[in-house]
């Protein structure tokens, strides 16, 4: 009984703690950046961002989608968050598509936060489709569960049977 009772308060416990993290998650994701789009400069909820969009990034912005820098100066990005290393790294805006230079690197990646510099950015991937939106996915995968949680799950399932057939 006492082991049934644990695993119960343990699940009611990680599921509001998991609807308290989505939560926050939302109001994370809930910002406005500003774009020109159709030749308009406005402010958009960068849920509401479409590929193609030129989106103007500056120091102190956390990216929200993957592009590509089109014009700029001194822009220094910390992609840590994808991929895991500490250096900050210079992006250099891509000129013409035609004439990909060796070692440029014009790439923004969702997650990432500009150090340095300001410029404007053609928005390439959005939401799930984004490096981060895919990183997201497959944490959100539910795993295989591991060997003792099957044997507890043996274990509660056998005294609730035991339960309910003593209330017969």
């Amino acid at each position: 009984m006492a082991v049934f009772i644990i695993v119960t308060v343990a699940s009611v416990n990680n599921y509001a703690k998991e609807l308290q993290f989505k939560k926050l998650m939302e109001l994370r994701e809930d910002r406005n950046v500003t774009v020109k789009r159709n030749g308009d400069i406005k402010s958009k909820n960068t849920k509401k961002l479409l590929v193609g969009d030129i989106m103007f990034v500056g120091q102190g912005d956390k990216l929200p989608v993957d592009c590509i820098l089109i014009s700029g100066s001194g822009l220094i990005v910390d992609e840590s968050s994808q991929t895991g290393e500490s250096i900050n790294i210079e992006k250099t805006p891509l000129r013409r598509l035609d004439e990909f230079e060796e070692g440029l690197n014009p790439f923004l990646l969702s997650g990432s936060t500009v150090k340095e510099g300001k410029g404007e950015a053609v928005v390439c991937a959005v939401g799930r489709n984004t490096r981060m939106g895919r990183i997201e996915e497959k944490l959100e995968e539910e795993p295989d569960p591991t060997p003792l949680q099957v044997k507890l799950e043996a274990i509660v399932v056998s005294k609730y049977k035991l339960i309910n057939n003593s209330n017969l």
